[in-house]
């Protein structure tokens, strides 16, 4: 990491801190489904490759989400306005 002379703080090699983190969540997904399996679970690969438990349709399981309401808050709670768009940045994406 380093400090820019405007105080941004920014990642050297953000290509290897996306490549990391990328190959982090798969790791996770892997272990997730892996976990769901032994559990007895019947699993299937989501949209972006995400273990999801077969037989829930979409729209039930965006009505149970845990997370059903927040995009619902105002934009500046969900970082409207930051410059940063980056990997690494805490700017929001298209999720995981």
């Amino acid at each position: 990491m380093t400090e820019r002379e405007n105080g941004q703080t920014r990642s050297l090699q953000t290509h290897q801190l996306y490549s990391s983190q990328t190959y982090a969540t798969k790791v996770y997904q892997s272990e997730l489904a892996v976990r769901l399996k032994g559990l007895g679970y019947e699993i299937e690969r989501g949209e972006y490759g995400q273990p999801e438990i077969k037989g829930y349709t979409k729209q039930y399981l965006e009505a149970s989400s845990p997370r059903r309401g927040t995009d619902q808050r105002s934009p500046s709670c969900r970082g409207a306005g930051r410059t940063s768009r980056g990997p690494g940045s805490s700017a929001p994406d298209e999720g995981f």
